[in-house]
């Protein structure tokens, strides 16, 4: 049954969704590439990125039953997520620091932070949104002693690489997420001072 007047349907955004979320940066064969923490997703440089639902039903007998539709539905917990909260944007980029050796086959270098343009369908979730397509509007790459492990690459070689995606990047020299915070939310206060 469908929700009548458009109740629990997705919103129709006219501005691309701004959101936070982390990235792994990962060697790419033409350089750094930014890759999702959570599923395995390399993001291509000036193109969007466009969600696909990779969930499948199983009724525990026989092959999985494989069932269609566009990414994301509201049925489902496919889409490409961003958070409204930094803190918890930070959060993640603790864990996949850690965490992480490689991604997809390819050495992780290091990790980033950034906000995130979402469009297309978007769907409003807990901690945030989940849409359609998504590309990257600025990042923020992390200090090699973020994460307290080698990296192969320093934060300001991995911008410049990561230049390529056409967006303003930034090397942050920052060692802990309460340092990522200040400096950011420094940031965003100090430009809503200046455009008033």
């Amino acid at each position: 049954m469908r929700p009548a007047d458009g109740v629990g349907s997705a919103p129709d955004y006219i501005e691309p969704v701004k959101g936070w979320r982390t990235w792994l940066v990962v060697q790419g064969h033409d350089g750094a590439r930014l890759a999702s923490v959570s599923f395995p997703a390399l993001w291509p440089r000036r193109r969007r990125l466009s969600a696909e639902c990779g969930r499948g039903f199983h009724t525990g007998a026989g092959p999985p039953l494989r069932v269609e539709h566009r990414a994301p539905s509201a049925d489902c917990s496919c889409g490409i997520y961003a958070t409204w909260n930094l803190d918890r944007a930070t959060q993640i980029a603790d864990c996949a620091t850690a965490r992480f050796r490689d991604c997809l086959g390819r050495a992780v270098l290091g990790a980033a932070l950034g906000q995130v343009s979402l469009w297309g369908t978007v769907v409003e979730c807990a901690h945030g949104w989940r849409a359609g397509f998504a590309y990257p509007a600025r990042i923020f790459v992390l200090s090699p002693s973020y994460g307290r492990r080698a990296q192969v690459a320093s934060a300001e070689e991995l911008a410049v690489d990561l230049s390529g995606y056409g967006v303003p990047v930034e090397a942050l020299a920052c060692t802990s997420s309460a340092e990522i915070r200040r400096l950011l939310e420094g940031e965003w206060a100090d430009r809503a001072d200046r455009a008033a």
